[in-house]
């Protein structure tokens, strides 16, 4: 695949990160789609000359194996589209461990792939309250608005399947592979060309696997987009491992006169969509936050639906359909109540405890059956999802939840996801592209966990009016 207008070529770790970096580069005026998997040209020719493509994995979900037998292909097909920028795309919270997810090992690959002046790590994201501050990573809780260091967050040092253990985010990915990585603190960012050359200067002296760069406030967005702008050469992009503010950053570098191609710069408004009379919304996020958001939707009208992800995947292995679910979902569109359907609500749910017994009998090890969970659970609503929408009609489809909705949404088979507008920070309302008539058209909000805020559900249900850019 080839495409010369492609300024930016992302790789996401999920499908809700994913969304949030192609609204991102949409909000920009770069024209952005994400696939499932890397397009032909004829399929990336159905959407005009797109300024950006992004590729969604579910690489926050694999071991290190899984990782290589995805991410190299991906890394070099997607160096071929001639992009000088390759972004590997993770949550900004940085979850990760050496089982799942590791960025320590996706540094490991892209060491064999990219230049060593030319590796990238962007840390904090303060649109969505992620704050890097000397290589140590702060994030802000939904529910209470106060910003915690992430090892003793509430929610992120908690994480069923990644907890964050270490908020030296260098320490942290050194924990997960053999590599080397430098800082360059916000204070220097925000001290001047020279200071930053200096730095750079000597961290390349001393071969670093990549450097690290601090996302304190947004005034360290313009020096990064400067240094990662001007490392890329031509047939040797640079690599960047971080969140959106990957894209904020280069958007800053390509407005001081690099803009793409018949590309606007700036961030545009957003277009806002209309509400919908029912809404069909499956949870399988066990944050609080998330917890808060089903029960403020159910004060609102939702129809709460709980499901138990061991009958779930007992069902799916007997290839026989939840018909009472259905019905239940049926009797309240019928009465024109939206569907909120869970598999758990909160950390404390007693339904985690019984599904990790139950695929613990199966499992060599305890951090095995936490990564087959989620997955199992994933996999069994999927297929539960797919009989539903053949049996029930359903206009705009939400998922919360990171890995559950990016095991769900590939096994819809999903095509590729284009931006109808922002819902809120982090999360956009997307139209589906698929071969599956059943799926093509269908309105998706994908949220992560820790997204949205109390009434993210109604309003994802009642619409939002047209908003002005930051």
């Amino acid at each position: 695949m080839s495409a010369a207008d492609i300024r930016l070529a992302f790789v996401g770790d999920d499908f809700t990160g994913s969304i949030d970096t192609m609204e991102t580069l949409n909000s920009f005026g770069i024209s952005t789609v994400l696939f499932l998997d890397v397009p032909d040209a004829a399929l990336v020719a159905r959407f005009g000359k797109p300024g950006a493509i992004g590729i969604a994995t579910e690489a926050r979900a694999m071991s290190p194996s899984e990782m290589d037998n995805v991410l190299p292909k991906i890394l070099a097909d997607l160096i071929n589209t001639g992009a000088p920028v390759i972004h590997y795309k993770i949550c900004s919270t940085f979850d990760s461990s050496r089982h799942s997810g590791s960025i320590g090992h996706v540094l490991s690959l892209a060491s064999t792939i990219f230049d060593v002046d030319r590796r990238w790590i962007v840390l904090g994201q303060p649109n969505l309250g992620r704050y890097g501050v000397f290589g140590t990573l702060f994030a802000r809780m939904g529910t209470d608005g106060d910003v915690y260091r992430i090892d003793r967050h509430p929610s992120m040092s908690r994480h069923p399947i990644t907890p964050m253990h270490e908020a030296d985010i260098p320490k942290h990915i050194q924990m997960q592979a053999d590599v080397d990585i430098g800082v360059i603190n916000y204070l220097s960012l925000r001290s001047g060309k020279q200071r930053i050359d200096d730095c750079l200067l000597a961290l390349k002296t001393e071969s670093r696997d990549a450097i690290l760069l601090d996302v304190a406030d947004d005034d360290c967005l313009n020096p990064i987009g400067n240094l990662i702008g001007e490392s890329a050469r031509e047939g040797n992009p640079a690599f960047v491992i971080g969140p959106s503010s990957v894209e904020q950053a280069m958007a800053t570098y390509w407005e001081q006169g690099d803009p793409p191609p018949s590309k606007k710069t700036g961030r545009t408004s957003q277009s806002g969509f209309a509400g919908v009379e029912r809404l069909l919304a499956v949870s399988g996020s066990a944050s609080p936050i998330t917890a808060e958001q089903i029960d403020h939707a159910v004060s609102q009208g939702f129809t709460e639906i709980a499901v138990n992800p061991v009958d779930l995947i007992r069902r799916s292995q007997d290839l026989t359909v939840n018909t009472s679910v259905i019905q239940q979902i049926q009797k309240a569109f019928k009465a024109g109540n939206s569907v909120i359907l869970h598999t758990c609500k909160g950390p404390a749910d007693s339904r985690l405890v019984e599904l990790a017994e139950f695929l613990s009998e199966t499992s060599d090890s305890v951090e095995a059956a936490a990564l087959e969970a989620g997955t199992s659970t994933a996999k069994a609503m999927a297929k539960f999802i797919n009989e539903l929408l053949l049996a029930v009609p359903v206009e705009r489809l939400c998922l919360a939840g990171g890995d559950f909705s990016s095991a769900i949404a590939r096994n819809m088979k999903l095509s590729a996801l284009s931006v109808i507008s922002l819902i809120s920070p982090g999360v956009s309302l997307c139209i589906a592209h698929s071969e599956n008539p059943v799926v093509d058209g269908l309105e998706l909000a994908l949220k992560g966990g820790q997204m949205g805020k109390l009434n993210y559900f109604s309003k994802v249900r009642d619409g939002l009016e047209k908003q002005t850019g930051s």
